[in-house]
């Protein structure tokens, strides 16, 4: 999408592509230093998905960003935001940059605390996407 950062774009291109280096993914291509395919904070098997919006670090802030979503999209679940699927109940081109830009900068903020193995909540979370949305509206 044009006016999506490069970082952004980056980022969402290798989640749909499944390239994002989760556990399981590395423990599948046998990295080095990669004994299992658990997730370290609840112990089940450490997917895109699960890293994403199922682990219970994860879970609250991707059900904050689900609520947003779903005020403009029509029957919104975990896996369709995870493949940028939104039914627009207004379906005009000005609405797909918003929509994409708060999923992305969300989902890249978490992954980015969780491959800096870092404890992190909702309201440090909101905040930084609150702090990027008034620079972008200045």
């Amino acid at each position: 999408l044009k006016g999506l950062e490069g970082e952004c774009s980056s980022f969402l291109w290798r989640m749909l592509h499944d390239l994002l280096p989760c556990k399981q993914r590395t423990y599948r291509l046998r990295l080095p230093n990669v004994v299992d395919d658990i997730c370290s904070i609840c112990n089940t098997t450490d997917t895109k998905t699960h890293a994403l919006a199922e682990c219970s670090q994860s879970k609250p802030i991707f059900d904050w960003l689900l609520s947003k979503l779903q005020k403009l999209t029509l029957d919104l679940t975990a896996e369709k935001v995870l493949l940028l699927d939104f039914s627009l109940r207004q379906p005009l081109p000005h609405n797909e940059l918003p929509l994409v830009w708060l999923t992305s900068h969300t989902l890249m903020k978490l992954w980015n605390f969780r491959q800096e193995k870092k404890r992190y909540h909702l309201y440090q979370v909101r905040a930084d996407i609150e702090a990027k949305i008034y620079l972008l509206r200045k």
